[in-house]
């Protein structure tokens, strides 16, 4: 069962769904955001396997989507705690198989939860400045001025995932996070797309998460909540919003 809606309806959806799952079905959360799983582990007893999405879409007309680059997986078990039913080894080699099978490339990662931050610090970077700048990924990097907020939105995220304990994958971080825009340089992050069709978006689950968490553990975060609030005015509506 593919689980694909928008974080902020994950435990709504994770509570219609599963009165209606067999005991046998395996959950694929393919969500952006970093805690998902124990989110939908709370009201779903299948196991819930952890999807890393490395996608550039656009929607460009009703029911019409523009791929803009990749399309591949990573994915792995996260132990939620609880008492759950964590996937095992089996069933990830035998779900990778299958989306292989169906052309969609899938490795599976044993530090699946480093993963899910490295996309999350990507999504922090990009996301809430391609919806305010109205920008797609190139032209973000491409400009010194923004291509510093990105990096230090990114230091941010690295700095709450050391004192959170999350073992990151090796090697510069930041260069990489900026790099993704060489393989999506056409991409509009869904975040814009939201927000230009009047849509509330996943901006408290992405970098309000990180001004929320380092609150809680003491990490600045200034760049991120800075994202967070302005993106949050937008969704109130335009210059004659009440």
């Amino acid at each position: 069962m593919l689980f694909c809606v928008k974080s902020i309806d994950s435990e709504t959806a994770a509570l219609a769904l599963a009165p209606h799952l067999a005991p046998g079905a395996i959950v694929l959360d393919l969500q952006n955001g970093v805690d998902n799983v124990p989110r939908i582990c709370r009201h779903v007893p299948n196991p819930v396997v952890a999807a890393v999405v490395y996608v550039a879409c656009e929607m460009i007309g009703a029911g019409c989507v523009k791929h803009h680059g990749r399309g591949d997986l990573v994915i792995g078990a996260m132990d939620t705690g609880g008492g759950h039913v964590v996937p095992s080894r089996a069933q990830l080699d035998e779900l990778a198989a299958l989306l292989v099978r169906g052309e969609i490339p899938t490795l599976i990662s044993e530090n699946i939860e480093g993963e899910l931050w490295l996309k999350f610090l990507i999504n922090c970077a990009y996301n809430a400045i391609s919806a305010l700048g109205r920008s797609r990924y190139a032209r973000m990097t491409a400009m010194p001025e923004s291509r510093t907020v990105m990096e230090q939105a990114v230091r941010e995220v690295l700095a709450l995932a050391r004192a959170a304990g999350v073992r990151m994958p090796e090697g510069d971080l930041v260069a990489q996070a900026i790099r993704l825009a060489d393989a999506m340089p056409r991409q509009l992050s869904s975040m814009a797309q939201d927000l230009a069709r009047g849509k509330r978006t996943e901006i408290d689950d992405l970098n309000g998460f990180v001004a929320r968490r380092g609150s809680e553990l003491g990490v600045p975060t200034p760049v991120n909540s800075t994202l967070h609030a302005l993106v949050k005015l937008l969704e109130y509506g335009g210059p004659d919003a009440a």
